[in-house]
């Protein structure tokens, strides 16, 4: 949702109308994710992609069909092998596409127009959020924007089929990532997709050391807006640290406590000093950020961890440090470390470790 947000928004203001495609099942190679989105006008305009060339084009066609009708729909795509091998896989697969109207014209109202309001305000917030929208069945259109904290705009009929949602729906915010279930209504049953809208990934290193300096680089090229801070000005340099998008020379502490840590914030902790690194943890630990990884041996960690417990930190809270932090690759260089921390951390954004 968030790269396709931009020229939404545009054309929600000027009050176009748009139709949005979603991919909400795959299977075999298909070439986009679940959740990958298409925006359509009616004069073919589009961004996003939902098959990266495949299927555009019917895609396409059929987005006409619903801004005429006004009715959602749901399509289903078999990519052929020879097809697959022309984009550059070795096999095919299939995708269900999920077709709706969102910006109707003369004031006229959808599901998605009805959250929209609140969306926009959770997605420029930079805020987890989720979208349920029962894509065939009984009720197909409906919808259903909630938090972690529950449902903040859409119905799904009634209060406790809403909270029934919600609930199935609790795994999906926790990894961050889209999926489907169906759900016995009053009246039949229903196929419900999960659009999870993630934060964007950040990350945040504590410590301006050597490691650092490579870890910046590769975190700004996997997509992540990177923060290094360190409480010595000397370090936190515009020299040493060309690719970083924020420096701040002052003690991690202090920064984290104006930071607004959120479920898309990444902490690597590289200083190897107590002084800098245990009130900072004590401060991340009690936030919902994704990832916390910290530098360092066992036995610098076993004492690390005694100095958290004696801070009353629960052992549940200190548990969520990876440390040592890194895949083992059997790292030595500052090049090898960095490649296992910004490899750890992918693997953690993408909901497999």
């Amino acid at each position: 949702m968030r790269d396709i947000y931009p020229e939404l928004k545009k054309w929600h203001e000027i009050q176009q109308p748009v139709v949005m495609a979603t991919v909400v099942q795959a299977s075999g190679s298909a070439p986009r994710p679940l959740g990958s989105k298409m925006v359509i006008t009616k004069n073919n305009g589009f961004a996003g992609s939902v098959s990266g060339g495949c299927v555009e084009g019917a895609v396409i066609r059929e987005a006409q069909k619903i801004l005429e009708t006004s009715q959602p729909k749901l399509l289903f795509y078999g990519i052929s092998n020879d097809t697959a091998w022309e984009i550059g896989l070795a096999c095919g697969g299939k995708i269900q596409v999920y077709l709706e109207l969102l910006c109707p014209e003369n004031g006229c109202t959808t599901p998605f127009s009805e959250i929209y309001p609140m969306l926009s305000q959770l997605i420029e917030s930079d805020q987890l959020c989720a979208i349920a929208t029962i894509v065939s069945g009984e009720g197909i259109g409906h919808k259903l924007l909630f938090t972690s904290s529950g449902v903040v705009a859409g119905n799904f009929g009634h209060q406790e089929l809403n909270q029934k949602v919600v609930q199935k729906s609790r795994d999906n915010l926790a990894s961050q990532k889209p999926g489907s279930f169906s759900l016995e209504t009053k009246t039949g049953e229903a196929e419900v997709f999960v659009d999870v809208i993630a934060p964007h990934p950040r990350l945040i290193i504590i410590g301006a050391v050597h490691i650092a300096i490579p870890l910046v680089t590769l975190a700004r090229m996997a997509g992540f807006h990177t923060t290094v801070i360190d409480a010595r000005s000397a370090f936190a340099t515009r020299e040493r640290f060309p690719d970083a998008d924020e420096l701040i020379a002052e003690w991690p502490a202090d920064a984290l406590k104006r930071i607004s840590l959120n479920e898309g914030t990444y902490l690597a902790f590289l200083s190897h000093d107590e002084k800098m690194d245990i009130p900072a943890l004590e401060i991340a630990l009690k936030s919902p950020t994704r990832y916390i990884g910290a530098l360092g041996s066992s036995k610098t960690n076993a004492s690390r961890v005694q100095s958290l417990l004696d801070l009353s930190i629960p052992r549940k809270q200190i548990n969520r440090i990876q440390a040592p932090i890194g895949l083992r690759i059997g790292s030595s260089s500052a090049e090898d470390i960095a490649i296992s921390i910004i490899s750890e951390i992918i693997s953690v954004k993408n909901g497999i470790a």
